[in-house]
């Protein structure tokens, strides 16, 4: 359980200094992705790939 928690706080917080550090960066080229839970968790479990998904999934 300690593990669970551990990996999934480990998640949660590289998923949203993700989504914080590239819409930081995005201002400047006039791109956003919302920062919610679960774009957090898909970018937080898929780390790269997720980010590239949502980036795909907010254009179309």
């Amino acid at each position: 359980m300690k593990d669970f928690l551990k990996g999934l706080l480990t998640t949660i917080a590289f998923g949203t200094i993700s989504l914080f550090i590239l819409n930081m960066i995005g201002v400047y080229v006039n791109f956003n992705i919302p920062i919610n839970l679960i774009n957090i968790l898909i970018v937080g479990i898929l780390r790269v790939p997720g980010i590239i998904l949502l980036y795909v999934i907010l254009v179309i």
